[in-house]
């Protein structure tokens, strides 16, 4: 199952959430300016103001003369000048975005950085990229951002045994038995990027000897960072499975112990788990389950997890399979081939909206959008679940959803998605 890219796209107003304005804001003391014409800036701006955030954002805006004489590089150094005189506080960072067009235009970056660098030199600058043309190439935005994001990141001269969370945009729920977990292997502090205030706190980073990805956008940026700094890294996405989350924390125990014998039990997490399962099958009954990859990084593995369990999953939405729950995906064209796989962005979507069981329980606001379900759990690239803590937290989810029935219109604006 694949995306292509070229052809035209349904847009649903339930998409959105976490794009790369939202992320890049997550790096401390920083502040964003866009330079693009005026109908790119529009979704960025309205997310910004719907997330609090429009008082780190700036817009220089180009027209065609600009585009046409290659004029506009040089207004970058003069918009960048007047906006740090105008702002209050001066901001240690300044992520300057461009749109396709820019890579359309080839501009000269390095060089414009040069220059601002020299003229500046108590602020640090940085190139982003806000172009959906680069989608289905193996450096597409989400992960395009967080390479700029960890790429702020200086050379430490030691290593501590301490280990970064990174790709989750979300912190990991400090009741999740993962902090526990470490701290038994001897980890001494975890870190991640949303927890620090200040850029020179954030700095803090750099020194980890392990950097966990917790979710596959993050990959390449963990290699980045092995190169430039030395920190090595293991995969530790998040997953709902049972054999899934004790394979990720066996691979942990062996990776990151400082002793041979190292015990930590994690039975009265997984029997703290099963009882939630056994509570929301129990809530749920025969209820249509679907379920997006927007909610879950991986929705294949998420469906097998539930249908496993002895739920009725009805739908997975879903734009592409990718290689780390492939296996996943053939489990269940094998063996519920009566699960309908949706693409939420293809053409012909809208004329299936509202063509679904009125008393369905949908997972992710794609899916809501689409099945119009009456039951819905609005979660967001996993915002905060992981482990069996994380199953515990999506198993009450679904339980709040089939005993609450929201407004979705109430809970997209709530949540501050737009289109």
């Amino acid at each position: 199952m694949k995306t292509d890219c070229s052809t035209l796209h349904y847009t649903s107003p339930a998409h959105g959430g976490w794009g790369v304005v939202r992320l890049a804001m997550l790096v401390p003391e920083s502040y964003q300016l866009f330079v693009c014409p005026f109908a790119c800036g529009r979704h960025g701006a309205l997310g910004a103001i719907g997330h609090g955030l429009k008082d780190r954002l700036s817009y220089l805006y180009i027209d065609e003369s600009d585009i046409v004489s290659g004029g506009y590089e040089d207004l970058i150094p003069e918009a960048v000048a007047e906006l740090l005189e105008a702002l209050e506080k001066r901001p240690k960072v300044l992520m300057i975005f461009v749109s396709c067009l820019d890579d359309l235009l080839g501009t000269d970056h390095e060089s414009i950085l040069a220059v601002l660098q020299e003229q500046h030199e108590d602020v640090r600058f940085t190139f982003c990229h806000m172009n959906p043309i680069t989608l289905d190439t193996d450096n597409p935005p989400p992960v395009n951002i967080r390479r700029k994001m960890y790429g702020l990141l200086e050379p430490s001269e030691g290593k501590m045994r301490q280990v970064n969370l990174i790709g989750n945009p979300v912190q990991i729920r400090p009741e999740s038995e993962l902090f526990a977990f470490l701290q038994a292997l001897g980890i001494q502090q975890v870190n991640h990027i949303a927890q620090f205030e200040t850029f020179e706190a954030y700095q803090q980073m750099a020194a980890a000897q392990w950097n966990l990805v917790i979710a596959p956008p993050a990959v390449k940026p963990a290699i980045d960072m092995k190169d430039r700094l030395n920190i090595d890294f293991e995969l530790a996405c998040t997953n709902y499975r049972e054999e899934d989350i004790l394979n990720t924390y066996e691979r942990l125990m062996k990776k990151l112990a400082d002793k041979e014998e190292v015990r930590f039990d994690l039975e009265p997490y997984q029997r703290k788990a099963r009882q939630a399962v056994r509570e929301a099958r129990e809530a749920v009954r025969d209820k249509p389950v679907f379920i997006d990859y927007t909610a879950v990084v991986f929705p294949f593995a998420a469906a097998r997890a539930l249908c496993e369990a002895g739920f009725h999953v009805a739908g997975i939405f879903a734009r592409t399979v990718g290689e780390a729950e492939k296996e996943h995906a053939d489990w269940i064209y094998e063996h519920m081939p009566e699960i309908q796989i949706l693409n939420p962005i293809a053409y012909d979507i809208p004329t299936t909206i509202g063509a679904f069981p009125e008393d369905s329980i949908a997972i992710g606001f794609e899916a809501a959008y689409v099945t119009r379900a009456r039951h819905v759990y609005g979660l967001v690239n996993n915002e905060g679940n992981y482990g069996f803590d994380g199953l515990v937290r999506l198993m009450q989810g679904i339980v709040h959803a089939v005993q609450v029935e929201e407004d979705l219109e109430t809970l997209i604006k709530k949540y501050g998605l737009v289109i």
